[in-house]
C-alpha cells in the first residue's frame, strides 16, 4: 500500500488548482484528482504524494501543518 494526503476537497475546479500551486511551492508533490459522489457532483481533491514510507508521509504531513493545512491519511494500492 502508499499513503497518500488529502488537503482538500473543492466544487471548483480553480480553487483546487490554486491550492496545488501553492503546495508546489512548498516543495510538496501535489496534484487534483476528479471525484463523483454520491449524487452525480464533481468535486475536485488537492492529493499530496503518494508515499511509500511513513516516515516521507510525516515529513509531508508537518510542512502542510505548519502552513495551517489538515489533511487527510488515505491508503491506497499503488496505481500502475
Amino acid at each position: 500500500l502508499e499513503f497518500i494526503l488529502q488537503v482538500a476537497s473543492f466544487k471548483s475546479d480553480d480553487d483546487a488548482e490554486q491550492l496545488r500551486a501553492e503546495l508546489i511551492l512548498l516543495n510538496l508533490e501535489a496534484r487534483t484528482e476528479r471525484a463523483k459522489i454520491r449524487n452525480g457532483e464533481t468535486w475536485h481533491r488537492v492529493l499530496v504524494g503518494p508515499f511509500s514510507s511513513r516516515s516521507k508521509l510525516a515529513k509531508a504531513r508537518s510542512t502542510l501543518i505548519s502552513n495551517r493545512h489538515e489533511a487527510l491519511v488515505l491508503k491506497r494500492k499503488p496505481q500502475q
